[in-house]
């Protein structure tokens, strides 16, 4: 079946599910994000000088102009919307390609007509791959991060002004409510975008308005309560470094924070937190009672961005230069359980997206979905010829006037796979013996794992103590409790067997005699 016909046939199985809070629901915006499809759309603005008209618009704070919008199903009716919101997107990638048309575009669909959406979605980022000769950059990384952590999805459209081309773009999933409910019990708490000139997590004060200038509310504005950020800022600056896993586990999902961070290390993806700072959101979900970090804007991925001076190929995965005012990698790296965890994580991106023939399949699948389209495109922003070569190795190219040396896709990723794999070998290993610490004179030792189960042994110094034992994840969700009762004097031991458990860093809390003990492990698996 072509890629079209599923199209249609699966838009005809939609108009079966129209109850919007049905638990068997189909999610129609996956229509809009199908990876072998090439989207196709045209705008007709209600100006002659529309392009004039939305770099004017842009500068007042990004305002959108209409424009009628259609979008090509073949073998169907297009789909015809009029008065839809579209402005032009992007700093960067606005100011680094000058007088052409190839800006990226933010489509708002119900800007001018109130709870109309397409295909489910309310808003739609047509991104231009600003440095990225390949195209695929983005692409790519997206469909990695989504495999660790929530993450956009993307597809490729061909976009038309009153039917003269515009060129091949990325279509990216925005971060708003809709994608909130898709992987979050709760869609209307506070979500926190880093601001351009970027945001380190650092706590400055009490006081909101020292933290504008870093941070944009995205919801709940007219609350606009920043209290419970604000807090959990002061905690992530100011826990100790020893108890940081187990105090910020209850408040932030580590899990993920680490695996964000490795992806970056691995793929040098410095235009981020990791970085310059930004392209990061903060969600405090209420559903988990944790904040949780989303990613965004990954174009300059694979050591694609240099303006910190950094040299994406061999800079240290753990001694970056910046690190005295970015608290959350600070913090992590200095604990030396999480730091396992980061290390674990960075070794199996090298061993699977970031390998050779991982990486080959990636690109050779990308390529044959936008070959056509990239090679009868005008307004590529570098050649057709660079489209090709930059997958393999480092092309030059003109950005802003100035010569700009950008790497392959997999020469880059082989140097930084061998240069990382010699940083890991030379850090001095890691324990996995648990960090012990004995509370009122109640004792509880944890070994290493050996395979998949953990000897845990504890002392109890009174006769009938009640003893309950709790293992925690990350994220301080309890894994497994042991129930014990009340025990005589004596030394016990329990096993616990992590077979279904997922790697990564958990704390054991004993609870004896109504003394408590608490002991750090990571499992690897």
């Amino acid at each position: 079946m072509k890629k079209w016909q599923l199209i249609i046939c699966l838009l005809n199985v939609l108009v079966l599910f129209t109850e919007p809070n049905s638990a068997t629901a189909v999610d129609s915006s996956d229509m809009l994000f199908i990876d072998t499809v090439v989207y196709k759309y045209n705008l007709h603005f209600y100006c002659s000088d529309w392009a004039d008209s939305l770099a004017y618009y842009k500068s007042f704070d990004e305002e959108y102009i209409p424009a009628r919008f259609v979008c090509y199903l073949p073998g169907r009716d297009s789909i015809v919307m009029d008065s839809v919101g579209v402005r032009y997107k992007g700093n960067s990638s606005y100011a680094d390609v000058g007088s052409s048309t190839k800006k990226s575009f933010k489509f708002n669909f119900q800007k001018y007509v109130d709870g109309r959406k397409f295909f489910g979605v309310e808003k739609l980022n047509l991104n231009n791959n600003d440095k990225d000769p390949t195209l695929m950059r983005e692409k790519i990384s997206y469909d990695i991060l989504r495999k660790y952590m929530p993450a956009s999805r993307v597809a490729y459209a061909d976009l038309y002004v009153d039917s003269t081309r515009i060129g091949v773009y990325t279509q990216v999933e925005n971060i708003d409510k809709k994608f909130l409910k898709r992987h979050y019990k709760n869609e209307d708490c506070n979500l926190y975008k880093a601001a351009d000139q970027g945001a380190t997590l650092e706590y400055y004060s009490v006081n909101q308005s020292d933290y504008g200038a870093y941070y944009e509310l995205k919801t709940n504005e007219d609350e606009n309560n920043w209290a419970d950020f604000i807090l959990f800022l002061y905690k992530l600056n100011n826990t100790p470094d020893d108890s940081f896993g187990i105090v910020m586990g209850k408040r932030l999902n580590l899990d993920l924070c680490i695996r964000y961070l490795a992806f970056n290390a691995v793929f040098s993806n410095f235009d981020s937190y990791t970085g310059s700072g930004r392209n990061f959101y903060m969600y405090d979900d209420s559903g988990s009672g944790l904040f949780t970090l989303i990613p965004w804007d990954l174009n300059l991925s694979f050591g694609a961005y240099s303006s910190n001076s950094w040299d994406v190929n061999a800079v240290d995965i753990v001694n970056y230069s910046n690190l005295a005012n970015h608290p959350l990698m600070q913090k992590i790296f200095a604990n030396d359980s999480l730091l396992q965890i980061y290390f674990k994580y960075i070794k199996e991106f090298i061993n699977n997206e970031a390998s050779a023939d991982s990486l080959a399949a990636m690109i050779e699948h990308n390529r044959a979905v936008i070959d056509s389209a990239a090679s009868t495109d005008s307004n590529l922003l570098y050649t057709y010829n660079n489209f090709i070569k930059n997958t393999d190795s480092l092309v030059i190219i003109s950005v802003s006037g100035k010569r700009t040396g950008i790497p392959g896709l997999k020469s880059f990723c082989h140097t930084r796979d061998s240069v990382i794999l010699v940083q890991l070998a030379n850090y001095s290993p890691v324990s996995y013996n648990a960090k012990l610490k004995n509370v009122g004179g109640c004792q509880l030792k944890c070994g290493g794992f050996t395979g998949n189960k953990l000897k845990m042994t504890y002392n109890v110094t009174g006769n009938s103590d009640y003893v309950k034992i709790g293992i925690y994840d990350c994220s301080g969700r309890l894994a497994k409790v042991f129930d014990e009762g009340a025990k005589n004097a004596g030394t016990y031991t329990n096993i616990w067997n992590a077979g279904n458990a997922s790697a990564g860093y958990y704390m054991v809390k004993a609870s004896i005699g109504g003394k408590t003990a608490i002991s750090t492990i990571v499992l690897t698996k």
